[in-house]
Order: C-alpha cells, then sequence, then structure tokens
C-alpha cells in the first residue's frame, strides 16, 4: 500500500530523533515504509535545518568573538611553558647523572679509609695481645719460681691471676699462642695440686692395713706447709670440699663400718694413741653402750686434732652416715621384741639423748636426728611387736597341719518336755551329740543360712518328720551362706563384705527350732496342746588342728604384755604410755590368720572343714577371751580397750565361706557327676544305660566317700547336715530330671527305680548313733523301729519326695490313687505332678482319663 506520509514529515521526525531523541508519537509513522520518493524531500529537510544551524554558529561565534582570541592566547603561552619545563628537567637529568659519579667515588675513598683504620685498630690490638701474653709469660715464669720456693700460697694467687688474664683475651682463645699457655698454666695448676695434695696426705696419714687414720696439725717444711694453710689454698681452687668428703668416706670405711658390724665374732674397740686413731679386735664389751663411747671418743679426736674449718665440715660429712648406720645396725636391733628387754632398751635411749646432746654442743648436724629417733621410740617398739606377732602367725602357718585333737562343744538350750523321744529321763546326754544352739555357742557348726537360689536345698527344717518322728528337736542346721563360687580369695580372706554376708543372713531365720516347740502331727498341722519347758545339756565333738591354739596364744601374749606394762617394774618405761596400742595387735594377728590360713589347709585332705571348725572354736575362745580378760583389765589405761567383737564377727563370716566353698565345691562335683547320664532318657538303651549306671554309682561312692572324711573333721550333726546337703543335690536333680520325661516306658521305670533305690541306700549314712528313747508304753515292735529310723528326712528336704517318687515308678495306677486319697503323696506332690508322672507311666486309657479326673477334683483343680 503507498505510503500516506510525506518526506517532509519523515524529515521532521528524523530531525526530531537526531536533535532531541525524541521517538515518534505518530503511529503511521512509526508503521510507514520508507520510500524511496521520499529521499529528496527528506534531504531537502535535512539540508535546510543544517543551514539554520550554520547560521545559528556563526551568529554565536561573532557574538563571543573576543574571548575566543583570549583563549588562544593563553593556549600558545601554555605551549612556551611547557617547552621551557622539560628543557629544565633535561638540565635536572644530566646534572644528577653527574652527582652519581661523584658518589661512586666517595664510596670507594670511604671504603678505603675503614679499611685503614681497621688495619691501624688490628695492629693496635695485635701489640697491646702481645703485650699481655708477654706479661702472663712473665707471670708464669714468676709463678713457677715460687712454687719452687714452696710459697704455695702466693703461687696459687698467681696462678689464679694469670687464669683470669688469659680470660680477658678476647678474641685470641683458639690463637697457637693462648693456647701454649693455657697448657703451662694448665700444668702448672696440676702440679700445685699434686703438691697441696702431698702436704694434705702428710698431715692426714691414711693406714688401711691396720685401719688407723693420723692428724698431725704441724709439719716442718715450708711456712704454707702447715694444714690450716694447705685447707686455705685447697680452698682457694675449690678442692677442699673434695678433701673433706674423701677424708669423710676413709673415716667411715676404716673406722665407722667395721665399728657397726653387729655380726662381728670379735666386737672392734676404738682406740686413740696421740694424734691416731685406729681399731683393734680386741673388745670384750659388746652392746650398745660402747658403740657410743666409741662414738664420742671419734667425734672427741676430730674436734681436738682437726681446726674447726676443717673439723666442722668433717663431722657434719660424716654424721648423715653415721646416724644412719647407728640406726640401721644397732639402735634398730636395741628395740626388744619381748617385755623382758624393756629396762635395757631404757637404757639404750637414754645413751642415745646423751650422745645426741654432747652432738648439739659440737653444733653439727644430727642431734634433731638423734632426738626424733628417741621421740618415735615408742611407737617404732609397738611396730616392732606387731612384725614379731605377725612373723609368729606366719611362721606357725608355715609349719603345716601336723596334730589335730578332738574338743568338746557344750552347750545348754530349752527344750519343750512334750518332745518326749529326744528329752532323756536319766543321765542321757550321748544322744544330744545332734544338737546345736546357734544362739549361746559363737562355736556352732552350722546355721541355717541359705544362698539365693538355693531354698530348697539349704533350708533345711531340723524339727521332726512328717510320718513317724514327732517333733525331732532340732539336729543341725547350715553353717554358711554359701557362696557362688567364684569370691575374690583376698577380699575372703580378709574378711572384706563380712558386713554385707552378715546382712543378708539377718534376713534369715536364725535358729529353725524357734519356728516352733509344738509337735507336728502326721498331716503337718500343729498340736494346741501347751508344753513346759527344761534345760537340756548338749554335747558334741568335732576336730581342730594346732593352729587356733597358737594363735590363740599369740593373742594372749600380746595381751599379757599389754596388761604388764601398766604394772611395775614396766610402768615408768617410756614404751608404757602406748600400752593401749598392743590391744589393736589382736586384730591384725586374726586378720593375718584369715588372710594366709586358705593357702595353707588347702594342702590337706578336708582343708576347708579344717578350716572351718578352727575358725569358729577360734572365734569362740577369742570372745571368751576378750569378755574373760576385759572384765579383768584394773588399769585404767585399758579398760574398754580390748575390742575383738569385729574380729569374731569376721572369724564366724571366714568360717561360713570356707564352709560354704567347700558344699558348693561338692555339689559341683556331684552335678557333673549327674550330668554323664544326660536327663536319663534311654536309660535301658545302650550305651546311656551304662552311663546312667555309671553316674549313679560314682555320685554314691562319692557322697559316701565324703562320709569317711567329714565324719573325723565334723561334728556328727553337721556331718549329716553337710551329707544332706550333698544328697538335696541328687534327689532335686533326679526328681527334675524323671518329671522333665514325657515317656517313660516299663523297662525304663523299671529302671529308674531301681537307680532311685540305690540313692535311697545312702539313708545308711543317717542312721542316729544312739537312738533317742521310746515314748512310755511304746510296745516292742515300734522300739525296734525307732531304734532303726534314720534321720535323712530331717536334713534331706526333698528326701520324703524322692521315696514317694521311687515308690511311683513301680507303682500300678490304683496304687497311686490309693497314695494319693489315703496316703500322704499330696503333702509332698502337688496334683499337676501326679499328673504327668500317670501320663508319662501309663497309656492312655479309660481307668488313666478315670484316675486322672479323680485326682483333680481331689485336689480342687
Amino acid at each position: 500500500m503507498a505510503s500516506s506520509i510525506s518526506g517532509e514529515q519523515f524529515g521532521e521526525a528524523i530531525l526530531a530523533a537526531v536533535e532531541n531523541g525524541a521517538y515518534p508519537e505518530n503511529e503511521d509513522i512509526i508503521a510507514a515504509e520508507l520510500p524511496s520518493s521520499a529521499f529528496p524531500a527528506l534531504l531537502s529537510r535535512l539540508q535546510a535545518s543544517r543551514r539554520e544551524i550554520e547560521k545559528e554558529v556563526k551568529k554565536l561565534s561573532r557574538q563571543h568573538a573576543t574571548h575566543i582570541d583570549s583563549w588562544i592566547a593563553d593556549a600558545q603561552q601554555l605551549s612556551l611553558d611547557i617547552r621551557d619545563s622539560k628543557a629544565a628537567a633535561q638540565q635536572i637529568v644530566s646534572q644528577g647523572n653527574e652527582e652519581e659519579g661523584l658518589g661512586t667515588s666517595f664510596a670507594d675513598a670511604s671504603s678505603k679509609a675503614n679499611l685503614l683504620r681497621v688495619e691501624v685498630s688490628f695492629n693496635e690490638t695485635l701489640a697491646g695481645a702481645l703485650e699481655q701474653i708477654q706479661s702472663i709469660q712473665q707471670s708464669i715464669d714468676t709463678v713457677q719460681s715460687t712454687l719452687l720456693r714452696g710459697a704455695y700460697g702466693e703461687a696459687i694467687k698467681g696462678v689464679l691471676g694469670v687464669e683470669r688474664q688469659l680470660e680477658e683475651l678476647q678474641g685470641l682463645q683458639s690463637t697457637a699462642a693462648v693456647r701454649l699457655l693455657r697448657g703451662r698454666v694448665s700444668a702448672l695448676r696440676q702440679d700445685m695440686c699434686q703438691a697441696l695434695d702431698g702436704q694434705w696426705y702428710r698431715h692426714i696419714v691414711i693406714n688401711r692395713e691396720n685401719s688407723s687414720i693420723a692428724v698431725k696439725e704441724v709439719i716442718k717444711g715450708p711456712p704454707d706447709s702447715n694444714i690450716s694453710a694447705i685447707a686455705e689454698n685447697l680452698n682457694l681452687f675449690n678442692l677442699f670440699g673434695q678433701k673433706i668428703e674423701n677424708l669423710s668416706h676413709e673415716f667411715e670405711a676404716l673406722i665407722l663400718r667395721p665399728l657397726f658390724e653387729v655380726s662381728c665374732a670379735e666386737p672392734p674397740k676404738l682406740e686413740i694413741d696421740g694424734d691416731e686413731i685406729r681399731l683393734s679386735r680386741m673388745s670384750s664389751s659388746v652392746g650398745i653402750n660402747p658403740i657410743f663411747e666409741a662414738l664420742h671418743d671419734l667425734l672427741n679426736f676430730i674436734t681436738s686434732h682437726l681446726l674447726p674449718s676443717i673439723g666442722k665440715p668433717l663431722m657434719n660429712n660424716l654424721m648423715p652416715s653415721l646416724i644412719a648406720q647407728l640406726k640401721s645396725s644397732w639402735l634398730s636391733g636395741a628395740i626388744p621384741s619381748s617385755l623382758e628387754g624393756i629396762p635395757e632398751f631404757g637404757r639404750v635411749l637414754a645413751s642415745v639423748d646423751e650422745f645426741a646432746d654432747y652432738v648439739e654442743e659440737l653444733e653439727i648436724a644430727g642431734a634433731n636426728d638423734l632426738k626424733d629417733w628417741v621421740a618415735e621410740a615408742p611407737r617404732l617398739w609397738v611396730t616392732k611387736m606387731r612384725e614379731v606377732s605377725l612373723d609368729r602367725t606366719r611362721t606357725l602357718l608355715l609349719s603345716g597341719i601336723h596334730e589335730t585333737r578332738t574338743v568338746e562343744r557344750v552347750e545348754t538350750q530349752k527344750v519343750s518336755r512334750g518332745d518326749g523321744i529326744l528329752i532323756p529321763e536319766a543321765n542321757g546326754d550321748d544322744w544330744d551329740a545332734q544338737w546345736s544352739d546357734d544362739e549361746e555357742s559363737h562355736s556352732k557348726p552350722t546355721e541355717t543360712l541359705r544362698g539365693e537360689g538355693e531354698d530348697e536345698d539349704e533350708a533345711v527344717n531340723a524339727w521332726g518328720l512328717d510320718e513317724d518322728i514327732h517333733d525331732v528337736n532340732d539336729q543341725e542346721v547350715k553353717p554358711t551362706q554359701e557362696p557362688t563360687g567364684d569370691e575374690d580369695d583376698g577380699a575372703e580372706a580378709w574378711g572384706w563384705g563380712d558386713e554385707e554376708h552378715e546382712d543378708k543372713a539377718s534376713e534369715l531365720p536364725d535358729n529353725p527350732k524357734a519356728q516352733s516347740t509344738l509337735p507336728r502331727k502326721p498331716n503337718g498341722h500343729r498340736s494346741r496342746n501347751s508344753r513346759s519347758s527344761r534345760d537340756v545339756t548338749l554335747r558334741e565333738t568335732y576336730t581342730i588342728t594346732a593352729f587356733p591354739e597358737g594363735i590363740l596364744e599369740i593373742v594372749g601374749q600380746t595381751v599379757s604384755d599389754a596388761e604388764k606394762l601398766t604394772t611395775p617394774p614396766y610402768e615408768e618405761s617410756p614404751v608404757a604410755p602406748l600400752a593401749p596400742a598392743l590391744f589393736t595387735l589382736p586384730s591384725l594377728i586374726l586378720a593375718m590368720y584369715r588372710a594366709a590360713a586358705s593357702t595353707f589347709y588347702s594342702r590337706k585332705a578336708g582343708g576347708n572343714m579344717f578350716l572351718y571348725n578352727d575358725s569358729l572354736w577360734l572365734s569362740e575362745q577369742v570372745s571368751n577371751f576378750a569378755e574373760e580378760r576385759g572384765s579383768q583389765i584394773s588399769s585404767p589405761r585399758l579398760q574398754g580397750r580390748l575390742r575383738l567383737d569385729s574380729d569374731v564377727q569376721a572369724l564366724e563370716g571366714y568360717a561360713k565361706r570356707a564352709y560354704g566353698k567347700e558344699m558348693e565345691s561338692q555339689r559341683t562335683i556331684i552335678t557333673d557327676l549327674l550330668d554323664g547320664a544326660q536327663g536319663f532318657a534311654n536309660c535301658t538303651v545302650h550305651p546311656f544305660a551304662t552311663e546312667c549306671d555309671n553316674a549313679i554309682n560314682s555320685t554314691v561312692d562319692w557322697i559316701r566317700h565324703m562320709s569317711g572324711q567329714w565324719k573325723n573333721i565334723l561334728s556328727r550333726s553337721a556331718t549329716l547336715q553337710s551329707l544332706g546337703s550333698l544328697l538335696s543335690t541328687v534327689t532335686n536333680k533326679l526328681i527334675v530330671d524323671i518329671e522333665d520325661m514325657s515317656d517313660i516306658s516299663e523297662a525304663e521305670s523299671q529302671k529308674l527305680s531301681s537307680l532311685c533305690n540305690r540313692v535311697i541306700n545312702l539313708d545308711d549314712l543317717f542312721l542316729p548313733d544312739q537312738p533317742p528313747p521310746p515314748p512310755p508304753g511304746a510296745a516292742a515292735a515300734e522300739k525296734k523301729e525307732a531304734a532303726l529310723l534314720p534321720l535323712t528326712a530331717v536334713y534331706c528336704p526333698s528326701w520324703l519326695k524322692f521315696q514317694y517318687l521311687a515308690s511311683i515308678l513301680e507303682s500300678s495306677l490304683a496304687d497311686i490313687k490309693y497314695l494319693w486319697s489315703e496316703g500322704e503323696l499330696k503333702l509332698e506332690f502337688s496334683a499337676d505332678e501326679v499328673v504327668d508322672l500317670i501320663e508319662a507311666l501309663f497309656a492312655d486309657s479309660e481307668h488313666r482319663r478315670r484316675a486322672i479326673a479323680e485326682i483333680r477334683r481331689s485336689a480342687g483343680v
């Protein structure tokens, strides 16, 4: 479409854009195309606009022509100034280059001048050094001539001056000349030291063959040859201290050490002959007093023959070694190990105190050490007594168990008169070997203490049987809460943890017989009949070793020594104030016994049981001893000081742990033997049948073996209690293993019954030594039966249950029903247990279902 926009319009739009940067506002101009035909009009418009602008510029130029001329003139002047500045700058640069050359020349001249000054200074220094070297050389020559004249003091000062001059030669130390001078000075110094050394040993003459030392104060010779001048000269060379130290070593080797030899067959004697001191093996007196006399003479010799400037340093060097050897060789040996040596010990302390005063008068070191030892002497004596007591204890234990003896324990306790089968009508004390009283005797062989998880094994009810014996009185109960077997031996030995052990034990009944004094009827109910009681004397015997008697003897000796210290002639002794401290030794002795005893008892068969007996016997004797001797003490200082209650408790706890370890060990052995049967499953199949037979036979033989060993150590009641604990382990395991069987054939039933009967035969170990008297009016058969009745059920809680189990294994279904309904099977077995056994023993049938239903119904299940 032809554009409707004219060329003039296009020209106006372009001029507006060039002059003002404006964008056309007319949409038609923006959208229109610029045709070639519009170019002439467009150019014409642009040229017209150009002409207008030129006219305007010319007009403006004419108006400002004067200003433009001045600007041109200024520009021309500026150009001239710039040209002049460039010329000045070039001149400056040329002058700088000339000055740089002059600076280089100046630097060269300065370095040459400095070099000349250094050369001059070096020459001056060299001249001075050469003059000093010449002076030193002349000084050395002078010292040599002085030394040849014997003027040691002047020569030493000259040598020291030469050494100072050599040190002042700065920068010349590495030169050959200075090294030569140092070599001459060193040789000169060595010559002087040798000369002084010779002069010193002319005054101090040491004869090692004769063990003698002589001090000669004045010797003919040069004026500087007296000992004081020599000491001063040695001090100038810093050699005096070394000479004093060497001299003290000579005194120590030749005089002190032989003097302190306590094991010498011929005790030495200190002799002083004028200016000579020596030792001779001619002394006839032995003891510590001659030693103090010799030491007094030694110090007196040093102070009288040597000047204080020499004697005091020498004695200060000697005193530490002298006092140390005096303490270790004589004073420590003078501490008595018994009261017989107390008077002599008092004299020794007086001698030490006197010697300390003499040392203090001499104003030398060592007096305070001696007085401190005198002040600590009582404590050292107590320490010596402790060491002796503990050493006696250790020696006693090291001697081993060679002798044993039987002791008797006698107790009295109240027993109900209704217990007719146990209370003798006449003098019948032989039967009471089965008794013990936990409340009246610390030497009780057993206590009812149960370990955790061992209620069935250990909580033995020592009162009566439910069937045939009415209220069999308390025979014996378990001696200990038995450990788990992995207790630390050290803690066990010292009794650590006893408090915790006793706390646990206190939670259990102290005495089973306190549970009831009423007889039980066969069904287990208590009788309501009231009874009167009477005192019964109980006796039993057991075996102990010689250890506890020896320990008790040591404890008694210690307490006796403490009591004697408060009475004449010992009450005025220096150690008498520490008499109460001896009352602490019994606790240490008993602790030593507990710490070491287990090691020595383990070397003998049945050692733990011997340890159990010995510890209980010792605890009883220590308790009685503390009570008796405590009431007999008359000295106010000692009253109430003998406190052994905690040690008695520790011994009892120690005995319990020993018994517990032994029982735990034996139960482990029995369990291992029975584990060989593998739960008695397939007991009729080879080779399991042989394993079952071996397990039961080994277990029975082992229990009989332990019975033979323990009956010679423990009391009868403790032996039965221990065997009952082992038998409980056997019966409980057999009961559990058999009840775990889900199917028992007839052959297996017979086999299991046979194995149980072998264990039941062990009840012959529990036959009483002397049967209790039968009730009045009893028939002859009843008397015979009572005489043969073993006490197994008293010591083995699961014994009756085990016997019933053996009967069930070989009984018919009717017999089992009868035992449940008419017998006492329900007292030992629950209905579920009986039902499980019936289901394992008998095949499913109408009769079995009816029997199970009747049992459940009668039990109320």
